[in-house]
């Protein structure tokens, strides 16, 4: 409290509201500077974050994808929530044509539209660029799954509470 009487002392108190007594005037600064002080507490001290138990809810899921009837070797799928659900969409790695994604981090439950992308080694070498050195040379890369099952995806998934296993894709050519 010292640092606020210090400050009050500098405030020339008697010409702003000259009619009014210096004793009172000073009172109302302290009970104004304490009233901004818990005020910017309470705010600061609430916070915007969620607990576990708020948000939408979650379910695990897990499944296989193959395109022409192979097993995906390597790519991601994603789950975007389909209105009136709400949420953040969540995805995972596809490896060796299986994916798993845990409840705590897993899709909202309800209805998801389903993105899969998958790339295929061209047998070609390309320049890395940033930020790896320069002349460091990678794979070459092609997107071997069409648009209609990613960027312009139609595919969903009902997702319900629980474990969703064997939430599988085949795609066609």
């Amino acid at each position: 409290m010292n640092h606020v009487h210090l400050a009050l002392e500098k405030i020339p108190v008697n010409r702003c509201l000259p009619l009014i007594p210096l004793p009172f005037k000073r009172t109302c600064l302290k009970l104004f500077y304490c009233t901004i002080t818990v005020s910017l507490f309470t705010v600061s001290s609430s916070g915007c974050s969620q607990s576990a138990s708020e948000g939408p809810e979650r379910a695990a899921v897990s499944g296989h994808v193959k395109f022409k009837g192979a097993p995906v070797e390597v790519g991601t799928i994603t789950f975007v929530p389909i209105s009136p659900n709400v949420g953040p969409s969540t995805g995972a790695k596809i490896s060796a044509g299986t994916y798993s994604i845990p409840q705590d981090t897993g899709p909202v439950i309800g209805t998801n539209r389903v993105e899969i992308t998958a790339y295929q080694k061209t047998g070609n070498k390309i320049e890395a660029g940033t930020p790896n050195p320069p002349g460091t040379m990678v794979d070459e890369l092609k997107s071997i799954i069409p648009k209609e099952y990613n960027q312009k995806s139609k595919l969903t998934a009902q997702i319900d509470n629980g474990e969703n296993k064997n939430i599988d894709f085949d795609l066609g050519e």
